[in-house]
């Protein structure tokens, strides 16, 4: 007896079921404003780390942002890495702001594009070094994307292109949920850097996607290729992108 061609599709059905993803989402939000103000963005990111690990948020998440001006404070800074008076970075627009990742000083404001992470970390992942390298990674995955040669430098964190820094990277895990991120430099005005020691490092040359390039990227368009780099290399599937 012949098989009609729709049995045979259900037979081959219940052979071979399709297997299920069962990576964890990574639910990708982007904020468009030209900046969004960090204190906020901060606040919100500490509100979402404990509800990730309490179950009241249900899935992992990465935020795109562009922060206004601001020197964070990591747990490692000492006030020598401030070489200015907090009256000549407030006549600059400049808020200084201690926060609880790791590392010491870095900037942030227009220009660059920051992703702040709530990952639940599974066992097998609780390994802070790998995620920071894991995160390296998926930044220079996005530049090589662009045609520029990023790189990882032995003993430092962050992305470089050649000798110049593109990106810096601080994290924080509290029970077994990540917080904070990484900062990219797409454009703007790098002086900023100059009143800082910037990650420990004196006399840090810094770089921008728009120096590298001669062009500024669109922004939607680098938001796409960093959340799914950064999904890759996190093991992460992205559902609203």
């Amino acid at each position: 007896m012949m098989q009609s061609s729709a049995e045979a599709r259900s037979l081959r059905g219940r052979q071979e079921p399709l297997k299920r993803d069962r990576r964890s989402v990574l639910h990708i939000e982007r904020q468009t404003s030209s900046t969004t103000r960090f204190s906020e963005v901060h606040a919100r990111m500490l509100r979402d780390q404990s509800r990730r690990a309490t179950g009241e948020l249900k899935h992992d998440q990465l935020l795109l942002f562009t922060p206004t001006p601001t020197v964070t404070l990591g747990s490692s800074a000492t006030a020598s890495d401030l070489l200015l008076s907090k009256e000549e970075y407030a006549a600059m627009g400049i808020s200084i702001s201690k926060v609880d990742r790791g590392g010491e000083a870095t900037y942030h404001g227009p220009g660059q594009r920051v992703g702040y992470f709530n990952v639940l970390l599974a066992e097998e992942e609780r390994d802070l070094h790998s995620l920071i390298r894991g995160v390296e990674a998926g930044l220079i995955c996005t530049l090589e994307s662009y045609r520029l040669g990023a790189k990882q430098i032995s003993g430092k964190t962050g992305v470089w292109i050649g000798d110049r820094k593109v990106a810096s990277i601080g994290l924080s895990v509290r029970r077994w949920v990540t917080g904070h991120g990484f900062s990219l430099c797409v454009s703007g005005d790098l002086k900023p850097f100059s009143s800082i020691v910037p990650c420990g490092i004196e006399n840090c040359a810094y770089t921008t996607i728009e120096a590298e390039l001669g062009t500024i990227p669109d922004v939607e368009e680098l938001d796409q290729r960093l959340a799914h780099h950064l999904a890759v290399e996190l093991d992460r599937r992205i559902v609203n992108l």
